[in-house]
């Protein structure tokens, strides 16, 4: 595996949407074991990265006592899907040298605290723009590492009205990585049955 410097790798923690299937509820502060899900996946992607920022919508003043860098949709308005917040977010990195984008949806608490760098060592080892987790089943699109350098590319998609992150992969160089072995914690959060029944699978 090929050792990476975290200080090259800038986190955008998606939690700026809707909650539709949740009833409009914000998602990243709902609980799990008693702490708010977007608590979770900070925790996990901390230590491999060089910094966080928190893609945000609503709920500033909560979102702030987290102490992170913390970003509203700037691309059209709020409530415009991931890549609005991806591009709201890269606006901070204009004067930070980061290479890389790590991806990753609030609504996700199982997450692993050395997955990142397995999705480094693949980018690497290939002639891609990003990595996407692939669980064995399909691809994690809102769990990925992209390069910084395809940020333009990424501003042109959604500008020619593009706004779903798979789109933007078939256009782009990809590889897909397995974390068949780690399915487990790329669960994600769609409602509260499914929060509720994970915390009773967890318990």
């Amino acid at each position: 595996m090929i050792l990476f410097d975290k200080k090259n790798i800038v986190a955008i923690i998606l939690s700026g949407g809707r909650g539709t299937r949740l009833g409009n509820i914000d998602k990243g502060l709902q609980k799990y074991k008693g702490r708010a899900l977007v608590n979770w996946v900070i925790e996990a992607v901390r230590p491999q990265v060089g910094k966080i920022i928190l893609s945000i919508n609503r709920n500033q003043k909560q979102y702030k006592e987290l102490n992170l860098t913390t970003v509203i949709d700037q691309y059209d308005g709020s409530f415009n899907g991931p890549i609005a917040g991806i591009l709201s977010c890269a606006e901070q990195l204009k004067t930070q040298d980061f290479a890389y984008m790590l991806i990753a949806s609030c609504d996700s608490p199982r997450l692993t605290n050395n997955y990142v760098a397995r999705l480094y060592d693949n980018l690497q080892n290939s002639a891609a723009d990003a990595a996407v987790v692939n669980d064995g089943n399909r691809n994690q699109h809102l769990h990925c590492l992209i390069k910084t350098s395809s940020i333009d590319a990424l501003d042109a998609y959604y500008n020619n009205d593009g706004r779903s992150m798979h789109g933007w992969f078939q256009q782009i160089r990809l590889t897909e990585v397995d974390f068949t072995d780690l399915s487990d914690c790329f669960i994600n959060i769609n409602t509260l049955d499914e929060l509720s029944e994970l915390e009773k699978r967890t318990q």
